[in-house]
This record gives structure tokens, sequence and C-alpha cells, in this order.
């Protein structure tokens, strides 16, 4: 498992895309993209080879009333086109969950990760 720090939350999938057509992305992302392009580089992180990954996600404050799920999209993409990922369609397992603090914590699994941390969450409940 790899684990990578982001000190700002991306923006909302909802603003992502300006405007009525959505074709460019949005300053506010572009900016997040720099931003997070930058800590990434200090991360000195191993891309995941080809084949199924997943990710937990710990998103820290943002406004209150946010969705989380909205949150991903932005992180997703960003990983894949930095090439930390592979395709996203290989993403098979995600969790999310707020945290205390700031910023996103990501942790990326490769499949038997998954696998393994599947089988501890339906542990005793009959799956």
């Amino acid at each position: 498992m790899q684990t990578i720090e982001f000190s700002e939350v991306p923006p909302s999938v909802n603003s992502l895309y300006p405007g009525k057509h959505r074709r460019f992305i949005s300053k506010r992302y572009r900016d997040w993209i720099t931003r997070a392009s930058a800590e990434l580089k200090n991360q000195k992180i191993t891309p995941l080879g080809p084949g199924r990954y997943g990710m937990v996600v710990e998103v820290g404050k943002v406004r209150k009333g946010s969705d989380l799920s909205n949150r991903f999209k932005a992180l997703e993409d960003f990983f894949v086109k930095q090439k930390v990922t592979p395709d996203d369609h290989n993403n098979t397992f995600i969790v999310m969950l707020f945290k205390l603090g700031n910023g996103v914590t990501v942790h990326l699994l490769d499949d038997f990760e998954c696998a393994e941390l599947k089988g501890k969450l339906w542990a005793g409940n009959g799956a």
C-alpha cells in the first residue's frame, strides 16, 4: 500500500468543468492540479502496474453540506493523468470517508491488498 497526502481537498465534480457544454477544465481545477502535481512529485510514489487496484480516500475539512463522493472524480482522473494508476476502469475498490483536519490522504492498494481488505470488511457478515 502506498499513501499519498495532499494539502488541499480537490474541487467538487460540480466545479471541474464550467459552462453549459463543459469541455474545458475550470481555472480552479487547473490550479488544484498544478499544486497537487508538485506535492505528488515530492512524495516519490511508485506507479501501480497494469491490473486492478483500489483506493481508500480520507477527505479533510470541506464546507458544510459538501458531498463526499463529489470529490473523488478529480482525484481518480488526476492519478491516471499522472500515470500513478492505470486506466480508472481498473479501479475495483473504493472506500471514502471524512477525516479530521485538512487535505486528502489517499491509500493506493494493489489487487491483493484490495482482496485482503475486503475479507476484513466482510468477515463475520455471512458474505
